[in-house]
């Protein structure tokens, strides 16, 4: 009988291990997606300051090419909100 206890408490040992270790790996894995989170934050913050002030400036051809991007999306995404607005008060 105690062999029985003693396999069953092993057992319930290991059992807790591993759960601790996965939740050790949760918490872990959330912590990654908190930090890429602030980091794309961070790139995004980064990219609307440098846009601001590379919009009117001279400027490499390639990244020319991505600040008249920008500079249509924005274009659309006022067109867009203004269509939103106008759809509203019909």
């Amino acid at each position: 009988m105690d062999n029985f206890m003693g396999k069953l408490k092993k057992a319930a040992d290991q059992a807790a291990d591993m759960v601790g270790d996965a939740y050790d790996a949760g918490k872990l894995k959330l912590k990654v997606e908190t930090e890429t989170k602030e980091l794309k934050k961070a790139y995004a913050e980064l990219g609307k300051l440098y846009y601001e002030k590379a919009k009117d400036t001279e400027l490499p051809d390639d990244v020319k090419d991505i600040v008249a991007t920008v500079t249509d999306k924005l274009k659309v995404l006022d067109e867009l909100k203004a269509q939103i607005e106008k759809a509203k008060e019909d």
